[in-house]
């Protein structure tokens, strides 16, 4: 028989192990243990893993991500580079407000009303502010503005609008992407979810300004020479919801529907962001992407 000192110091040999083993977990990470952090992982890849199960999306490619980090929440050819179309102008909107003054007014020329589409109803000769022209560059998404705007960005700083553009890109880190046009009509106007994540993040702690024209449903701009106003209705149909920070829309045929939006879901702290490439209806598909995850 094992008698009653040999007993006590085999456990006390057993508790002093004990000690020096959460001593030297608490040591290597005094928040979390190693064990902690493997189960919490797991756990939300398994989360993640249920939620693409629930999703069954017909874009053909999409990234759901958290804002300020980046993490992938849900996926699908996120690293596709694909034709940007008409998200081209958040960028656009984003050099034209660290170039020109908003007061600035702009000449709308001929050249510009000859560029495809005439979303705005603008015409040659109009005069606006910078400012109202940023409203119709994001709200109507008109390509008569885009082309005003490389217009006049020359005139102002005697530069190319477009390779600023790229310039910009290339400070935010944005690797894969290139601009060839300020409106998006090319198709060699392209990048991929994961860099425009850079360009959402980079417009919601500088340039908040630009996000919230694009959330309004509805805004008004004025003809400086004639002074009559007109309004523009939101062509995005998540404009004026709650919960909807901002985004921009993109359609040409090579591109099908693009469209990249930023939501504060319901009672949670972190910012969601949603790129949908490619699809037949870029509302429907986000709309199902943001329901399983918010």
């Amino acid at each position: 028989m094992i008698s009653n000192s040999k007993r006590l110091s085999f456990i006390f040999g057993i508790l002093i192990l004990f000690l020096i083993l959460i001593f030297k977990i608490e040591k290597t990470n005094p928040d979390i243990s190693p064990l902690q952090e493997e189960i919490n992982e797991t756990v939300m890849r398994q989360e993640t893993a249920n939620l693409a199960s629930a999703v069954v999306s017909e874009a053909p490619a999409f990234l759901a991500a958290y804002l300020d980090n980046g993490a992938e929440i849900l996926s699908k050819n996120h690293k596709l580079y694909w034709p940007l179309a008409s998200i081209t102008k958040l960028m656009t909107a984003l050099v034209v407000r660290e170039s020109l003054d908003l007061g600035q007014a702009v000449k709308i020329e001929e050249a510009a009303i000859l560029e495809e589409g005439a979303a705005g109803g603008f015409s040659a000769g109009e005069v606006f502010s910078v400012s109202d022209l940023l409203k119709a560059l994001l709200v109507v998404s008109s390509n008569d503005i885009a082309a005003a705007f490389s217009g006049a960005y020359f005139q102002i700083q005697g530069g190319s609008l477009i390779e600023a553009m790229n310039l910009k890109a290339e400070e935010l880190q944005m690797n894969h992407t290139r601009f060839v046009d300020a409106a998006g009509l090319s198709v060699l106007n392209q990048s991929t979810a994961e860099d425009l994540i850079r360009l959402m993040r980079y417009l919601f702690e500088s340039r908040p300004e630009i996000l919230g024209i694009t959330r309004q449903k509805e805004v008004e701009i004025t003809e400086l020479n004639s002074k009559i106003k007109r309004r523009l209705q939101n062509i995005n149909k998540f404009a004026g919801a709650p919960d909807f920070i901002g985004g921009k829309t993109g359609f040409t045929d090579e591109a099908n529907g693009n469209l990249i939006s930023l939501f504060n879901p319901p009672n949670s702290p972190r910012l969601v962001f949603i790129a949908v490439f490619g699809a037949d209806d870029r509302f429907a598909e986000t709309e199902k992407i943001y329901e399983a995850i918010k």
